[in-house]
């Protein structure tokens, strides 16, 4: 059977990393852009036999800041496009780019390898927040990068917002808001602030939480964002994401439904026929390993089933159109009893709805998700 499959690249290069940033990257330099497109072609060579025969869904460059690592990029496409795989004329191709980095010459090459679909940082447009969360662009300047990408011939623009900022309120924040019916993009992803181990922030959060937003102050920000997206065109399709038209982004939504997705790059995830892995999370070991032709890989496992169905179900949960029990249980095997046990007492709680054989969040339960995981799991 042939089965689709999407694929990641970890493109680490980024000019300074953001306070908040819990992702691996590195200082962008021509050396370390060097080693990194000879070992991502080393790997794309290694994982091969795995892909010979999958339908290619999406393809996904993030980081890091991809958009500094054009050159290598189009010669990856190259070779995946002349690699004699199944290709679908409407597969989804997305890079991940700043604002500062978004030029008419970046987006016309970019357009040119193959790329469709583009996702930028915005994160903020008002001038003080981004400053207050270390972000190199001002808003006027992610407003020119959305208007350059546009009217150069992207037709598949995505944001990141945040909110719950430090100093964030909520006439801060309906200035960010108020913007987004005027502006030609296709889809939103809305995260909230969350201060992780081995970011900048989380060293200094003690000092940090004090300018944080209440939970009562979160809850509004978080409303007036539904509300102000909603109105904007924007149709929810999962917590977290926002799409017109649509456009829904394939490739996280294959993460939602447990599609198999294979990682490239130092500190890529891969998931693959019930087998979870990591690449390590170092260029030069990365890169060292390729080299001798060896696995890159740090870390693996193989998921009991019992324990694959509560994970796949609490992710796909994320999904505004739920799940259909009977799809799910064909799909990936039998609601385990306790966990049974426990969708009835959601259920009961008001947490979940239930409609046949399907189940979803409710409007409550759009806030507990990650409550009602741990619940379930």
């Amino acid at each position: 059977m042939v089965e689709e499959l999407s694929l990641y690249f970890h493109i680490p290069f980024c000019k300074k990393k953001c306070p908040y940033c819990h992702f691996y990257v590195i200082p962008e330099n021509a050396a370390h852009k060097e080693l990194l497109l000879d070992s991502l072609l080393l790997e794309w060579e290694q994982k091969l036999p795995l892909i010979k025969n999958a339908t290619i869904q999406s393809i996904y460059f993030g980081g890091g800041t991809p958009s500094l690592f054009v050159d290598g990029i189009e010669a990856i496409l190259t070779l995946i496009f002349q690699s004699g795989l199944q290709i679908p004329p409407d597969v989804e191709i997305t890079i991940e780019a700043n604002p500062d980095d978004i030029t008419k010459d970046l987006i016309l090459k970019i357009l040119s390898c193959g790329i469709n679909r583009l996702s930028l940082g915005v994160q903020s447009l008002v001038d003080n927040t981004l400053i207050t969360i270390g972000r190199e662009h001002s808003a006027s300047k992610a407003l020119d990068a959305i208007s350059i990408a546009s009217e150069n011939g992207m037709k598949n623009i995505s944001i990141d917002l945040m909110y719950d900022l430090p100093g964030q309120s909520v006439s801060s924040f309906q200035k960010t808001l108020g913007i987004l019916p005027s502006l030609p993009i296709t889809h939103i992803s809305l995260y909230n602030l969350d201060i992780l181990p081995g970011t900048s922030f989380y060293k200094s959060r003690k000092k940090l939480e004090k300018t944080l937003p209440s939970d009562a102050l979160s809850l509004e920000l978080h409303n007036m964002a539904m509300a102000s997206i909603r109105d904007a065109g924007f149709t929810r399709y999962e917590i977290s994401a926002f799409a017109k038209n649509n456009l829904i982004s394939k490739h996280n939504t294959g993460y939602w439904l447990g599609r198999n997705h294979l990682g490239y790059g130092p500190s890529s995830f891969s998931f693959y026929q019930g087998r979870r892995f990591q690449n390590v999370t170092s260029l030069s070991k990365y890169a060292e390993k390729l080299k001798k032709g060896a696995s890159p890989l740090f870390f693996e496992e193989t998921l009991p089933i019992e324990q694959r169905i509560k994970e796949q179900f609490c992710v796909q949960l994320r999904l505004l159109d739920g799940i259909d029990i009977l799809s799910f249980e064909k799909k990936w095997g039998t609601i385990p009893p306790d966990m049974q046990k426990e969708l009835d007492k959601l259920i009961l709680e008001g947490f979940l709805e239930k409609s046949n054989s399907s189940v979803a969040l409710s409007n409550k339960g759009l806030l507990f998700h990650d409550e009602i995981a741990v619940r379930l799991i």
